[in-house]
């Protein structure tokens, strides 16, 4: 799983007409040929501002991504330009499963 977080930022300007809407997180995975389409993690979606935290599970193990955090307003042409991670992240792999079957014989 991935663990995303991020900071509500102030407008340059100190105040805007934005209306909160949301949180839009997007993860993008990096394939041999390039990234792939960013697909919005809509467990992420939140309409808490304060809300700056998600987490995504069901990815495939030792898997590249990388993750962008939007600011939507009700009127689209004020939400904020993609924040987006610098470094891809890697996920983590599942630990092996236990060995079954075990057997012991007696050896003379």
């Amino acid at each position: 799983s991935l663990v995303i977080s991020w900071e509500a930022q102030d407008y340059l300007s100190g105040s805007s007409t934005c209306n909160f809407l949301m949180w839009r997180v997007q993860i993008s995975r990096l394939y041999s040929y390039g990234w792939g389409m960013w697909d919005t993690q809509a467990v992420c979606n939140t309409w808490d501002r304060t809300n700056s935290r998600c987490t995504i599970g069901g990815l495939p193990t030792l898997t590249n991504y990388s993750a962008r955090v939007i600011e939507v307003c009700s009127d689209t042409d004020l939400n904020s330009l993609p924040a987006q991670v610098q470094i891809p992240v890697e996920t983590r792999p599942l630990p092996a499963a236990p060995p079954s079957d075990i057997q012991c014989q007696s050896f003379e």
